[in-house]
């Protein structure tokens, strides 16, 4: 299993883990971390976890076109491993989990 996790950068620094994307052999799950109160939009904190066959257009949405471009060959997964998924509209980035 491949993992992410969504963390919010507080006052542009600190990083808040707020939840785990993961790539499984049968999709992908999304699942918040039990200690936060963050929400990421299009994702209600009351569903305990988030399961789907393709990538929610939530996180492709966070993968630069210039990227997906430049990236043939490599899938929304890994472009969005190696860009984080910054955008200039919001505090989240995606990191590797440990």
């Amino acid at each position: 299993m491949d993992a992410l996790k969504l963390v919010y950068r507080a006052n542009g620094w600190k990083a808040i883990e707020v939840a785990r994307l993961e790539k499984t052999p049968t999709g992908y799950t999304f699942r918040y971390v039990s200690n936060n109160e963050m929400e990421f939009p299009g994702f209600p904190r009351g569903t305990k976890k988030y399961a789907s066959a393709n990538l929610w257009e939530h996180f492709t949405f966070r993968i630069p076109r210039v990227k997906k471009d430049l990236g043939r060959g490599m899938d929304d997964w890994q472009l969005l491993k190696s860009t984080g998924g910054v955008l200039a509209t919001d505090r989240f980035e995606l990191q590797p989990a440990a």
